[in-house]
């Protein structure tokens, strides 16, 4: 239990971080599947930087 539950407080703003990561999801740069590397190692998100150029919300 957090502290911010303990005193019934809900802090609603994102870090930059937070913020950042939302905007890669939300935009399809950031994607949660199991990808195989060139490697043959499993890696579990992808990062789709073309649509940094690119992002989906943008016409």
């Amino acid at each position: 239990m957090t502290i911010d539950e303990l005193m019934d407080y809900e802090l609603k703003t994102l870090t930059y971080k937070e913020r950042f990561v939302k905007f890669m999801v939300s935009n399809g740069i950031l994607n949660f599947m199991d990808v195989q590397l060139k490697s043959g190692a499993l890696a579990n998100y992808y990062l789709n930087s073309e649509n940094f150029i690119k992002p989906r919300y943008q016409e």
